[in-house]
């Protein structure tokens, strides 16, 4: 029988494969969807201090979000870090105030205002895979799942349609997001 490690490894490498294949026009339609998806939900529109992460060129984009979140005057933007097994939150006011940091993501230069969890009211969550029941896969490092855990605030996933399965492998350590847009 295969491990339930072995079985989420075995998704991430089909969904990252698929996710680099995943270019062009369609990858640019699916991201604008996405964007208009999440700004028009009232979870943002309510939302004052949101999380998001900064994506790399194969995930679902957040830089149209940053530029949109960046633009309003009602709300706080918030990036995570990675500092040794752990994210720790910070505030950032531009894009002058990232730099590449662990796994070549964009993080939050030294100097940026520290953000507590209890101040975000809206997680935006990256993944490889998602169940439709809420139940995510990420790169296999536990980073998030270990920040969610500390929250009930709103957490909400994004993904391309064929990141999205009716049922993903999963523990009881890992975090499900509140809602999917895709």
């Amino acid at each position: 029988m295969i491990s339930i490690q072995d079985q989420k490894q075995m998704l991430r490498k089909q969904i990252l494969l698929a996710r680099r294949a995943f270019i062009g026009p369609p990858k640019q339609k699916a991201d604008r969807l996405i964007f208009q998806n999440i700004t028009h939900h009232q979870l943002y529109q309510n939302a004052k201090t949101i999380c998001t992460y900064v994506s790399l060129a194969d995930e679902a984009d957040t830089h149209a979000l940053i530029d949109n979140i960046l633009t309003k005057e009602d709300k706080t933007l918030v990036v995570p870090k990675i500092e040794g097994e752990t994210i720790t939150l910070y505030r950032i006011h531009s894009y002058a105030d990232l730099e590449k940091g662990t796994l070549g993501i964009l993080e939050p230069k030294k100097g940026c205002a520290l953000a507590t969890i209890e101040t975000v009211d809206l997680f935006i969550v990256p993944g490889v895979a998602f169940g439709h029941d809420g139940t995510r896969i990420g790169m296999g490092k536990g980073y998030y799942d270990r920040l969610l855990a500390k929250t009930n605030a709103t957490k909400i996933g994004i993904a391309y349609p064929f990141q999205i399965f009716d049922s993903i492998p999963t523990t009881d350590r890992d975090e499900r997001v509140d809602l999917l847009i895709s």
